[in-house]
């Protein structure tokens, strides 16, 4: 992710310079075209020569756009366990970007122990994604 002045560029170049790399495919060249017709194994090396070949693509979203963040805690979810439930979404114009959901490490006290421990989980996603 990169932030620019109009707005935000988003993009996956370091995981597919990854596979490129773990493929050992760094100086072979590119696929313009995602498949063709052929046996398994080449259309796999096809498929990763064309990520190879869209390595700067991604897609720019302008400043404008609203970043929402829903979260939501259940308390006490578990009977077996008791611990509550963190669920949140980030979506950037109505589009969802990333989502977690995850049962809390400990038994929350109360209902409003059990939000801040589900802020706490929103806020660094928030973090995590706009590094």
């Amino acid at each position: 992710m990169d932030t620019l002045q109009d707005g935000i560029m988003l993009s996956q170049r370091k995981y597919a310079e990854d596979l490129v790399t773990q493929a050992c495919l760094r100086d072979q060249k590119v696929a313009h075209k995602p498949m063709e017709i052929n046996h398994h194994f080449s259309a796999l090396l096809r498929i990763i020569r064309y990520v190879q070949s869209k390595i700067n693509r991604g897609f720019f979203l302008f400043s404008i756009s609203s970043l929402n963040l829903e979260r939501y805690a259940d308390w006490a979810e578990c009977p077996n366990s008791w611990k509550p439930t963190t669920r949140c979404c980030m979506l950037i114009r109505s589009s969802l970007v990333s989502w977690k959901c995850k049962k809390q490490p400990k038994i929350s006290k109360s209902s409003t122990e059990a939000e801040y421990r589900s802020m706490l989980v929103a806020c660094s996603e928030i973090v995590w994604i706009r590094r």
